[in-house]
């Protein structure tokens, strides 16, 4: 779920919130932080601590801003229902799939990577949390990811990654990583960041 941090008096950022890179576009970078609300109800069904990520509206620019919205529910609530959209009614329709009980997860390594180079094969780390695993293991922006665990990276879509680094705290992570075409071995315990 993203929030726009001050379309409403209500939205507040607390203590135990990071601040990182949201996402990128075409209008660039969109900063903010990320952090968890206590619950979300749609209709009958109450989604606890999901996650949030509030956008800092001087990180973009203000045009691409919707007037008069709080924020964006993303794929992560919306994919534990079954939606029907009724264009005629204006209506939508919400059934949950069996998954609404299931914890909302964040990236617990602590890094964010791109599809970069000519065709798009090769893994850039474009963000590092400071003081999350990945960070105190020594990653840090600028560097390709050649292996995970023994995957190798190329063998690896963007979204199997990120649902790696989404698993259960504890797990070992082991990486070679290019950087000035040096190979740096790491190795790292993913943790709750948020």
């Amino acid at each position: 779920m993203l929030l726009e941090l001050f379309s409403e008096p209500k939205i507040d950022i607390k203590e135990n919130f990071i601040h990182t890179t949201l996402g990128r576009g075409l209008a660039g970078s969109v900063e903010g932080w990320i952090g968890r609300v206590k619950s979300v109800n749609i209709g009958k069904v109450q989604l606890n601590n999901v996650l949030s990520f509030f956008t800092d509206t001087n990180s973009y620019a203000k045009n691409f801003v919707l007037a008069g919205r709080n924020g964006t529910i993303g794929g992560d609530l919306m994919g534990r229902f079954i939606v029907t959209i009724d264009y005629k009614r204006q209506m939508m329709y919400f059934e949950t799939n069996g998954t609404s009980k299931l914890p909302f997860e964040f990236n617990m390594a602590g890094f964010d990577i791109v599809s970069s180079g000519d065709f798009l094969d090769q893994m850039e780390v474009v963000n590092v949390i400071e003081k999350s695993p990945a960070y105190e293991a020594g990653m840090r922006a600028g560097d390709f990811v050649i292996r995970l665990n023994n995957l190798r990276g190329k063998a690896l879509s963007v979204n199997e990654l990120n649902n790696i680094l989404r698993g259960r705290p504890g797990k070992k992570i082991k990486m070679i990583l290019n950087r000035n075409d040096k190979k740096i071995k790491i190795e790292f315990k993913l943790r709750r960041l948020i």
